[in-house]
């Protein structure tokens, strides 16, 4: 859906905006959506101390115009598996190092079989999202899948 985002609830705050479409975070590019989130939705079972269950929907304020650069991609199936050796696609603005303090201000995107970062994307959907540092640690989007749906559906008009 246009008005979703999913992320990890590590990265819960204040005032959350969501970026679409930019490719340079610290330029002003004409092209880009900046929009506010209206609801930080984190899972229920979100233990900080473990980082189980850190998986979070934001609601933004208004539908995201879908065009080249801006797209939705589809949820899995929750029965669905990936199998072993199936490359991934993982984007971001984040610490390529795990000692480093700053992060990127262009978009990275490698393909990888297993690292970290966030979030995952395998045939364009998303698989999983980071959590922590290297190597790569994800939170599975499967087991999630029931939750974001009914979680979607009460919040829509």
């Amino acid at each position: 859906m246009e008005n979703f985002v999913l992320t990890a609830t590590h990265c819960n705050g204040d005032e959350i905006i969501v970026k679409l479409g930019a490719h340079n975070i610290r330029l002003g590019e004409w092209k880009r959506q900046k929009i506010p989130m209206c609801h930080q939705i984190p899972h229920p079972q979100y233990n900080e101390e473990t980082d189980d269950n850190d998986i979070m929907l934001l609601q933004l304020a208004k539908r995201a115009k879908l065009n080249r650069r801006v797209k939705t991609i589809a949820l899995p199936q929750a029965s669905e598996r990936v199998k072993p050796g199936t490359v991934y696609s993982l984007a971001g603005w984040g610490r390529t190092r795990s000692k480093s303090e700053s992060t990127l201000a262009m978009l990275q995107e490698v393909d990888v079989v297993d690292d970290s970062g966030g979030p995952l994307v395998c045939g364009k959907q998303p698989r999983a999202s980071s959590l922590g540092e290297p190597p790569g640690v994800y939170t599975s989007v499967f087991s999630f899948i029931p939750w974001i749906q009914e979680t979607m559906k009460r919040l829509q008009p």
